[in-house]
């Protein structure tokens, strides 16, 4: 790559079959229901290319240093646990799943493009766990590039009210949201 310098690009998820003109030009889909065993972490796209360093203390070159990056953009949504039905994960609603084009030999997050492409899909989010307070914490991995426009129905999900019923609650963004590679978006619905 230049200067005759050793590079190594490593990348998730591992595709056995990879070659170096598709490494240049990837293609990349995420799950639609990443609340599926394995999807939410598969459906993530990890990057560095990086080279043995000579300049720092104790290593010599036969060290590489590694710092993944993520070339995809995550929302954690936050709902207050009472409020949800236990039968039910948030949904995003009318987001592109798919990136073509993407050359991973970029150097980071500001030199990578990728074209978004398919029609705009509905992805349910992944339960992950529980915030300090308590509250249900969901995670989504989508691509970047692409808006989530104010005053639109952006995410959904089972809501249950004080007298025990269960109805669909439909969230909208108080602002346009332009999603960016790398970047963590954290939702917290409320009433």
């Amino acid at each position: 790559l230049g200067g005759g310098a050793d590079y190594y690009l490593f990348y998730y998820p591992y595709q056995s079959d990879m070659t170096f003109a598709r490494i240049q030009n990837l293609t990349h889909s995420v799950a639609q229901n990443q609340n599926i065993r394995g999807a939410f972490p598969s459906s993530d796209l990890l990057w560095d290319i990086t080279s043995p360093v000579s300049n720092v203390e104790g290593y010599d070159r036969e060290y590489v240093w590694v710092h993944m990056d993520h070339a995809l953009s995550h929302i954690i949504i936050e709902i207050d646990e009472e409020k949800i039905s236990d039968d039910t994960n948030p949904v995003l609603h009318g987001v592109k799943k798919t990136i073509s084009s993407a050359n991973l030999l970029s150097d980071g997050l500001e030199e990578i493009h990728y074209q978004l492409t398919g029609d705009p899909v509905d992805i349910e989010a992944w339960h992950f766990g529980f915030s300090k307070s308590g509250a249900k914490m969901f995670r989504i991995v989508l691509p970047a590039f692409q808006s989530l426009e104010k005053g639109t129905s952006v995410v959904s999900f089972n809501m249950v009210d004080s007298l025990g019923i269960t109805r669909q609650k439909n969230c909208q963004l108080t602002q346009t949201i332009d999603l960016r590679p790398g970047r963590t978006y954290y939702f917290k619905l409320t009433e």
